[in-house]
Formats: C-alpha cells, sequence, structure tokens
C-alpha cells in the first residue's frame, strides 16, 4: 500500500498506540483508504467542494482546507 510512506499514515500509527484520534484531510480520497482506519486514522475528510481542475485544487487549497476544518470544528462542539 502507498499510503505507509506518507508522514500521515506514521502519525496515525503512533497516535493509535496512545489513543489520539487523527484526522486526515486531503484534496481527495481515492480507492482504498478503508484500511487506513484499522491503522490509526479515524476520519479522512476530502477538502475539494466539487469538480475541479488540478490548478483550481491547487489555487483554492488553502480556503478549501479551512472550510472542511471549520466544518470539522463545528461537529467537534456538538
Amino acid at each position: 500500500m502507498i499510503y505507509r510512506n506518507k508522514t500521515p499514515y506514521g502519525v496515525a500509527t503512533v497516535a493509535k498506540k496512545y489513543s489520539i484520534p487523527v484526522i486526515a484531510f486531503a484534496g481527495r480520497i481515492g480507492n482504498g483508504v478503508e484500511s487506513l482506519y484499522d491503522n490509526g486514522f479515524n476520519a479522512i475528510i476530502g477538502i475539494l467542494k466539487g469538480v475541479s481542475s488540478l490548478e483550481e485544487a491547487l489555487d483554492n487549497g488553502e480556503a478549501n482546507l479551512a472550510f472542511a476544518a471549520e466544518n470539522i470544528c463545528r461537529i467537534l462542539k456538538l
């Protein structure tokens, strides 16, 4: 699995040992991410609001991430 070579995977596996929840944000969520839930990720959130080109996604990345993070914070306040 290609995810095992990524920093978020390493963070999640260490966090799991200490029962620390991990939420990952990704521009796009591809096939096969389900196994990540068994390896320390509690949630994986796609940040794109809709279909866009790579250029648009990169140009709006900061705003899209902020929007997604704000929504997660709203859920956690419930």
